[in-house]
């Protein structure tokens, strides 16, 4: 008896991956997803996090003495 979330995920792995690798405008998308991950490690986090960490403190920060 299979589990409820069972699909038979070679078959769609076979089809959507051959559709989404034609999709793909570089020969290799782990590349290009590694070139994602540095862009957002080194220039997007750096800049966002200091701003949603400035905006929690001060609306749930216990106010100054």
């Amino acid at each position: 008896m299979c589990p409820i979330t069972y699909e038979p995920t070679d078959r769609l792995v076979r089809y959507y991956g051959s559709k989404l690798r034609k999709l793909s405008p570089s020969p290799d998308p782990s590349v290009t997803w590694f070139l994602v991950g540095l862009f957002t490690g080194f220039f997007v986090l750096p800049i966002v996090l200091p701003i949603i960490g400035y905006q929690v403190t001060k609306r749930w920060a216990p106010p100054p003495e």
